[in-house]
């Protein structure tokens, strides 16, 4: 699927074209994720909450994208419901203390940029030989708005 054939979709209708025609990849609290290709992930916002991290990782990606340590946003609607994202093979068999000692410049840029949910292998991935967070959406500022 092209994202061509999507924008200008609402949620609901984006959400049944894909269910129909792309892998599932994952969900979490406000985001639901689909593969558009070998290389590409649509996150679909669920709920206020998926839109202010959608529009969180847009700006990270804008600012520290050329670092190599994030899986960069490619292309976004503006008002952040949906954002199509690098895709990573997942770290399932990682811990948290190794991903620590392999990843310290991830640990500076969490830190700058505010960073939460670091620790938890599910975010991380691979894109060729580089480690790389994949979801680096939430905030302090966003629990707090949204998950309290």
């Amino acid at each position: 699927m092209r994202v061509r054939d999507i924008d200008g979709l609402s949620n609901s209708e984006i959400l049944r074209k894909l269910r129909e025609s792309c892998e599932w990849v994952g969900s979490g609290s406000s985001r639901v994720v689909y593969a558009l290709s070998p290389r590409r992930v649509i996150k679909i916002a669920d709920s206020a909450a998926g839109i202010a991290q959608n529009k969180r990782e847009v700006k990270i990606s804008e600012r520290w994208g050329y670092t190599g340590v994030l899986a960069r946003v490619i292309w976004y609607n503006q008002d952040y419901s949906w954002i199509v994202s690098e895709r990573a093979k997942m770290l399932n068999y990682m811990n948290p203390p190794a991903l620590k000692s392999k990843g310290a410049t991830h640990w500076k840029l969490s830190e700058k940029a505010e960073i939460w949910d670091i620790e938890i292998v599910d975010n991380w991935g691979i894109i060729g030989r580089r480690l790389v967070l994949c979801d680096y959406g939430l905030s302090p500022a966003i629990h707090r708005t949204y998950y309290r």
